[in-house]
């Protein structure tokens, strides 16, 4: 979790500013020797214009080091034998966890976790820098240990990273992208973990049972105390990082199967403000506490783990379909690309709102792409109707250059969803060139009310007079 030139507020990290390089891989690094610097190992990387001197701590945290799972089992004599087996089973491979293993069950619900767990195991050059984490750890006889090891073989690999120069080379404090070359000839892969339920929710669990279990948790955030024990029979405090975008490319497809199917009823969460927060810690060793433990994980914040599922248009988002479509009829330049409907991703901790009221349905939201001349415009509507939903607004949205929009619109749909149904402005900001948010009309507007669509039209063509998108010559018909 700690970088170098970066402070710490509890979980939140602040960065410091620094120069950012990029660099291909062209040869294997030679490693520094330990006094030349501070005592610690680095490795340099040779690159076209300078050479790149990156931590050996640093490497290993974006290779392997991704979770404190892992971490632990790079400093077991065992090693990777005690995470999981791999079996080869004609054109296919089997990932076997053992009941023990302390491997996040988290982690199997994320496609950018589960390619770096097969990138791992399958691959006997990985395997083996990966055990050398310990085996240079019981090889150190100095007073003070420096952290060490192999690196496998990165020839073709991108990296982007954050540090300083020094004269012609460049120094590097934190690797925060790195995309693998394209690994292909890999198996089908199925992975299997006993402890994993497959939850199938259903109306009954018995004969007149028709009240849903009810939970009441707090709307506080989990907050870290270094000090308290863990009860390893507690959900996880799940803390994703996205400051890290690890690309490995490989060419296979990965199944995973639970250990068991678990029938359940959906539960109702009451979210109340006025209990205090959980806590979370580290100490998972102890399990004398009460504590969650804290599971900080920076490789699960891909768009790739984000699935957009399709869903039925709503009443509300109907009128804002037809709002789209008047405003298309009036400007004879701007095109309709497609109008889509969605049920909001999951979040990733317990959120109000997130359901409808007096269901377990999520809400939906619509996605409006338009062509206004060469530019493409995105529309983000989030049916929120109900008695206690917050007030929010509708962005108008052109992503940036080099912006993919549906990886965009992922990211930032699940930000609405975390940051408790409203929206991040950072996450759209960072994806955006330009953005603009309209309010709603007052009053019941999901009615159709042609009142309340005309001054819903009139806010749309405001906004978009300032984004540059119309003017009034281009208006073809008038309201």
């Amino acid at each position: 979790m700690l970088v170098e030139s970066s402070t710490y507020e509890n979980k939140v990290r602040y960065q410091h500013a620094q120069a950012s390089h990029q660099w291909s891989v062209v040869e294997s690094p030679h490693k520094l020797s330990i006094s030349n610097i501070d005592g610690g190992v680095y490795f340099v990387f040779p690159s076209e214009k300078n050479n790149v001197i990156v931590p050996a701590i640093e490497l290993a945290r974006v290779l392997f080091l991704n979770n404190f799972h892992l971490t632990r089992t790079a400093f077991r004599p065992n090693g990777l034998q005690s995470l999981a087996t791999v079996e080869r089973l004609g054109e296919n491979a089997e990932i076997r966890f053992n009941r023990l293993s302390d491997y996040p069950l988290s982690n199997l619900t994320s496609q950018t976790a589960l390619k770096h767990l097969v990138w791992l195991l399958l691959s006997e050059d990985n395997r083996r820098s990966f055990n050398s984490i310990y085996q240079k750890f019981i090889e150190c006889s100095d007073q003070n240990w420096h952290f060490d090891f192999e690196p496998p073989d990165l020839t073709l690999w991108k990296f982007s990273a954050k540090g300083y120069f020094e004269g012609d080379d460049f120094f590097v404090n934190e690797i925060n992208e790195m995309h693998s070359n394209k690994i292909d000839g890999l198996p089908d892969i199925h992975i299997y973990h006993p402890n994993k339920k497959e939850p199938i929710f259903i109306d009954k669990l018995t004969e007149g049972g028709s009240k849903p279990p009810r939970m009441t948790i707090s709307g506080k955030p989990d907050a870290l105390d270094f000090k308290s024990g863990v009860n390893p029979k507690r959900k996880h405090s799940i803390f994703k990082s996205d400051e890290l975008k690890q690309r490995i490319h490989l060419q296979t497809n990965i199944a995973v199967q639970a250990g068991t199917i678990s029938p359940r009823r959906k539960p109702k969460i009451d979210i109340d403000d006025a209990l205090p927060a959980n806590t979370t810690g580290l100490n998972q060793g102890k399990g004398n506490g009460d504590a969650k433990e804290f599971d900080y994980q920076v490789n699960t914040g891909s768009e790739d783990d984000i699935t957009l599922t399709e869903a039925n248009c709503s009443d509300r988002l109907e009128v804002m379909r037809s709002v789209i479509n008047q405003m298309v009829a009036m400007y004879g330049h701007i095109k309709v690309l497609e109008i889509n409907t969605y049920k909001c991703p999951n979040p990733n901790k317990a959120v109000r709102g997130y359901y409808y009221d007096g269901t377990q349905e999520p809400r939906v939201f619509l996605w409006g792409q338009l062509l206004v001349g060469e530019r493409e415009i995105h529309i983000l509507e989030v049916d929120n109707s109900g008695e206690n939903t917050k007030k929010i607004s509708t962005p108008v949205i052109e992503f940036g250059l080099g912006i993919t929009a549906c990886a965009a619109v992922k990211k930032i749909m699940q930000a609405y969803v975390d940051a408790g149904m409203k929206w991040d402005t950072s996450v759209i900001t960072t994806n955006a060139s330009s953005a603009k948010y309209i309010n709603h009309p007052a009053g019941k507007f999901e009615t159709g009310d042609e009142a309340h669509i005309n001054r819903w039209l009139g806010y749309f063509t405001k906004q978009f007079r300032e984004m540059g998108l119309i003017s009034d010559q281009a208006s073809t018909s008038t309201n």
